[in-house]
């Protein structure tokens, strides 16, 4: 059966969300939140290096039609919340 189709374009075209042939936004919305997650060191993807200045990814910003100046300090503390929150959840199961 699987993920829905919305879920493996977001995920399997989260590094390329321009090749997205039907779920485009989902792609680049979960692009963004890589790279605003590797931005704010939460996590470990495994990879070397991060982005350095988020602000960089003008395109995709644009494309979710979000402006950036306004959202990312208020995303940023709510990211760090939900993170929080969620290894909270899982280290009190472990």
């Amino acid at each position: 059966m699987g993920l829905p189709k919305i879920y493996q374009e977001a995920v399997g075209h989260h590094h390329s969300p321009q090749h997205a042939p039907n779920h485009r936004l989902e792609a680049t919305a979960t692009y963004l939140s890589t790279i605003i997650a590797d931005s704010m060191h939460l996590g470990c993807s495994g990879e070397s290096f991060v982005v350095p200045n988020i602000r960089e990814e003008s395109k995709a910003w644009k494309q979710i039609q979000l402006p950036i100046d306004v959202v990312l300090p208020e995303i940023e503390s709510d990211v760090e919340q939900k993170y929080e929150d969620t290894v909270s959840a899982f280290l009190q199961v472990a």
